[in-house]
């Protein structure tokens, strides 16, 4: 399936000039880009990496040396915050090793890469834990498996007629399978492929919900990987497993498997309106991209925080109700006396 190239999906909406600065493109880097700008404007994500010190961070696996990438970020984010003009990002290549500027990679990878780099204190709001069912078909025992994870990779369909919903495919994630004999999985205990019965629950929730939307497969017919270029549409709202998330940034990418264009469309936090972050290019937008996009790659959600009116409503209720067991008691002893 290939893609149809498009410059812009969405209808810019007039507005003046951003106070937002860009990133400079250094040949292909716009994947790196993208995903600093996302960083960036994860609030929860800037405040600490602003607070951190050098050895809150881990080094890069294999440069003991030279790592500190968390030095790099901060600098970087200054300029992002108080510098003028879009910003170079040769600092953070070099600490990265990215040799090849001119060389597009993916988005996603780099995503992972860069907050699996940084210690555990930095990048905690984009950490779950999510535990994998395992159900035995020979004695019926369960097999639980915990797992880290930063992203969630979700598979989407492939039909180009219909838009896929992703809360939609966030039930089907969630939903039991069962497996075909010949993908039964082993069990331990029975010494046995006896495993066909597979779901997953989510054990700790993250702050941060990032959604990475399964585009790129191996198709067996072109005897290599194609992108899947399924239109899917991204609720501003999702609920998972009781924990609310509101949209706040996506990643998108332009083109095909050998290559192609990644920006972002970022709600800023604190701000109520939808940019674009295109390279050193930085526009206001409208949000309808969210009804149907063939580019999205990643999702990016935060954990809704329970608005203090609300609060104060359950608070009252519970009063309340309070208020009215004691008088139903007071009431029934009354009743007895008499």
């Amino acid at each position: 399936m290939f893609c149809k190239t498009r410059t812009r999906l969405f209808k810019m909406s007039s507005a003046p000039p951003v106070k937002y600065k860009g990133l400079q493109n250094q040949g292909a880097t716009c994947y790196l880009n993208s995903v600093l700008q996302v960083l960036f404007m994860t609030k929860e994500f800037r405040e600490k990496v602003e607070r951190a010190t050098s050895s809150t961070a881990r080094p890069p696996l294999g440069y003991p040396d030279k790592a500190d990438i968390l030095a790099e970020l901060k600098s970087l984010f200054d300029e992002l915050e108080h510098g003028d003009g879009s910003v170079s990002t040769r600092g953070i290549t070099n600490r990265l090793h990215i040799d090849n500027v001119y060389q597009q990679q993916d988005a996603v990878e780099w995503f992972q890469k860069i907050l699996s780099e940084l210690g555990e204190g930095v990048t905690k709001d984009f950490q779950g834990n999510m535990q994998q069912l395992l159900k035995c078909s020979k004695k019926g025992h369960d097999v639980k498996e915990d797992n880290k994870f930063i992203s969630v990779l979700l598979p989407v369909g492939t039909e180009n007629d219909r838009v896929y919903d992703v809360k939609e495919c966030l039930e089907d994630f969630f939903k039991s399978t069962m497996l075909d004999e010949d993908d039964w999985m082993y069990c331990d205990q029975c010494d046995d492929k006896t495993i066909k019965d597979v779901s997953c629950e989510i054990e700790r929730h993250p702050t941060i919900l990032a959604l990475h939307i399964k585009r790129f497969y191996f198709d067996y017919m072109r005897h290599g990987f194609v992108k899947n270029c399924c239109r899917i549409s991204i609720p501003s709202h999702v609920t998972l497993q009781k924990s609310e998330y509101d949209l706040y940034g996506v990643i998108n990418h332009r083109g095909g498997y050998q290559g192609g264009h990644y920006d972002a469309y970022i709600n800023p936090p604190e701000d109520g309106g939808w940019y674009c972050f295109d390279d050193g290019r930085v526009q206001r937008i409208a949000d309808d991209f969210m009804k149907s996009s063939e580019t999205a790659y990643l999702i990016l959600y935060r954990k809704s925080k329970q608005p203090k009116n609300k609060k104060r409503k359950r608070k009252r209720k519970k009063a309340a109700s309070g208020q009215k067991k004691k008088r139903s008691r007071r009431k029934h002893r009354w009743g007895k006396r008499h």
